[in-house]
């Protein structure tokens, strides 16, 4: 009987040592791009948790030249839009009048507020609902952190 114990011993040990060679047995593939963001959001994210990566989102172009946006969150129970504005050096968003407050963090650069007001990185601007202004613009170039309503009007 301890004869039979030792053959299951060494045949468990070779089994150990065939397993462990398992994983080096085929080539190497990695989970394409798609798996592998499916895969990391679903375990990293607690439910009702949305993350927009740096990388991810597209930068549009408006009808004014050398101003860009990133939507990054549209909630439509309120038609509030989350977004980030780029104004490349000497840009202009014109004339606009706000249908509810608006919020604006600069990020980077700096921004003139109708030719008044100057603000720079760092700097936390907010508009009151039915408030006009009547451009901002940015001779540096800047890029602002935007809440504002889906309703907001260019008065051209």
């Amino acid at each position: 009987m301890g004869q039979l114990g030792a053959e299951n011993e060494n045949e468990a040990r070779e089994f150990l040592e065939l397993v462990g060679q398992l994983g080096f047995a085929g080539e190497l593939q990695r989970p394409s791009a798609g798996l592998k963001a499916r895969l990391m959001a679903s375990i990293a994210l607690p439910e009702g948790v949305h993350v927009l990566r740096q990388s991810e989102g597209t930068w549009k172009q408006t009808p004014f030249a050398g101003v860009s946006y990133k939507s990054l969150f549209v909630d439509r129970e309120t038609s509030m839009h989350t977004l980030l504005l780029k104004l490349e050096p000497g840009a202009c968003y014109p004339r606009h009048r706000h249908k509810r407050p608006e919020q604006c963090l600069v990020l980077r650069g700096e921004v003139d507020i109708d030719s008044k007001l100057r603000i720079e990185a760092g700097d936390f601007e907010w508009a009151d609902g039915e408030s006009i202004h009547d451009s901002i613009s940015s001779k540096t170039g800047c890029e602002l952190l935007i809440i504002s309503s889906l309703h907001d009007e260019v008065l051209v």
